[in-house]
């Protein structure tokens, strides 16, 4: 999973005892990137036969990366529960601008 200036590693998904799913993983900046990254990401859920589910916005939890370290920082992306339950796939895309919520 990547974007033009961020690479996001190790997602995953962890459901939660109301129904809904956290989606998490580290995003950080790609190399000969420098100063603020203007983004934020989606997490699209897909049932058993591909139909799109839902979109869910996030970002990274610093609010922005680090204009100058390329450590990782932690995503976070909560699923609604009508998403979360039918959920067979999710896939994490950084999108241009800032988040939507």
């Amino acid at each position: 999973i990547d974007g033009r200036q961020v690479n996001l590693r190790s997602a995953d998904v962890e459901l939660r005892t109301d129904g809904s799913a956290d989606v998490h993983g580290w995003a950080r900046r790609a190399r000969a990137q420098a100063g603020l990254i203007n983004a934020h990401l989606h997490a699209e859920a897909f049932d058993i036969e591909g139909q799109s589910l839902g979109v869910a916005d996030g970002g990274w939890n610093a609010g922005v990366l680090s204009s100058r370290d390329r450590s990782a920082e932690p995503f976070h992306i909560r699923l609604s529960p009508d998403m979360a339950s039918a959920a067979a796939r999710v896939r994490v895309t950084v999108e241009p601008g800032a988040r939507h919520s």
